[in-house]
């Protein structure tokens, strides 16, 4: 496999976690219909076809979700408001043009690796998306890639 194959479509948690920097963020989710439900109680609704190819499955799920698929932009916030989140920003590291940011949600430490003009300070409120077609589900026990 080339390696930006595995990047974008990984096999396992492993690959997933093991190419990229920084790693792709891990969330133990179930799901309810159409929504997406985190171990602190947060949510965000799904496309059905996205839903649909977890074959029924409802838990022992793990959502992952790389750090530039997470947006932070006016435009995504729009596209995708149904399922806007927010949370607090812990840290920040400035890695010229582009910047990651530190917070925690959905009950697991997340970064978001935002373009340098989107950078916020440590304590401000920040609001984001998860880009739908960029989520990966994986099986919890097996850790085989679902989605």
């Amino acid at each position: 496999s080339k390696p930006m194959e595995l990047y974008d479509h990984p096999v396992n948690k492993f690959v997933a976690g093991f190419i990229g920097s920084p790693q792709m963020n891990f969330f133990d989710v179930t799901i309810d219909g159409n929504t997406v439900v985190f171990a602190d109680g947060n949510k965000i609704e799904l496309p059905e076809n996205i839903i649909e190819k977890l074959g029924g499955k409802k838990d022992g799920l793990i959502l992952g979700i790389r750090g530039e698929d997470i947006k932070l932009d006016a435009q995504n916030l729009d596209v995708f408001g149904s399922s806007k989140q927010s949370a607090v920003v812990e840290n920040t590291e400035i890695m010229g043009t582009e910047n990651n940011l530190y917070f925690t949600f959905g009950g697991a430490q997340t970064i978001a690796r935002v373009s340098k003009y989107e950078i916020s300070g440590i304590g401000d409120k920040i609001e984001f998306v998860f880009m739908p077609s960029k989520i990966h589900f994986f099986d919890k026990e097996s850790e085989i890639c679902l989605v």
